[in-house]
C-alpha cells in the first residue's frame, strides 16, 4: 500500500487549534459537530479521481508533456539524482503512484465517489466541514513536497 508510506500524523498544534474551532462553533452557535472518521487510502482515492478510475489511462504522465508522450517516472527520478530532470519531486512522485495504481484505480474511483456521497448526506444543504489542511506547517520553502496526506 502506497497510503502507508505517505500518511503522517496530525501536528499536534493544529489538532488543538481544529478541536477549539469545533468547540467554539458548538459553544456560539450551539451546534452540534458530528465527528467523520473516514480515512482509509488517501493517496490512492486521490491517485484514481486525477486519472478519472480509467484502467487504461494515464492523463497525468500524458498531460506534463503536452499529450506528445507518457512521463516514465522511474526514469524521471534518476535523472533527478544527476541534475537531468525538469519536473520537481511532486511531479514525479505523481507519475510513479499513477503508475504504481492504475491497475485498482477503478475500484478506488468507485470508492472515492461513495465517500463523496456519504460526506454529501452528513452535510446536507447547509452543513460545514471543518478538515485540517496539512499534517505540519510549512516553515522551511518545500517542506511539505513529500507529505501527501495526514491521520488525525
Amino acid at each position: 500500500e502506497v497510503d502507508a508510506y505517505c500518511v503522517n500524523k496530525l501536528d499536534p498544534e493544529q489538532k488543538l487549534a481544529h478541536r477549539q474551532v469545533v468547540q467554539h462553533f458548538e459553544n456560539t452557535y450551539k451546534i452540534h459537530v458530528t465527528p467523520f472518521n473516514r480515512r482509509r487510502y488517501p493517496v490512492s482515492l486521490w491517485s484514481a479521481m486525477m486519472v478519472n478510475g480509467e484502467l487504461s489511462s494515464r492523463d497525468f504522465s500524458l498531460a506534463i508533456r503536452d499529450h506528445t508522450a507518457h512521463t516514465n517516472g522511474y526514469l524521471e527520478s534518476l535523472k533527478k539524482l544527476f541534475f537531468r530532470s525538469t519536473y520537481i519531486l511532486a511531479t514525479i512522485g505523481l507519475a510513479i503512484v499513477e503508475a504504481l495504481l492504475k491497475k485498482h484505480n477503478k475500484r478506488f474511483h468507485k470508492v472515492a465517489h461513495k465517500f463523496y456521497e456519504e460526506i454529501q448526506i452528513l452535510l446536507g444543504d447547509d452543513g460545514i466541514l471543518f478538515f485540517p489542511t496539512f499534517p505540519q506547517s510549512a516553515s522551511v520553502h518545500g517542506q511539505l513536497t513529500l507529505v501527501v496526506a495526514q491521520e488525525i
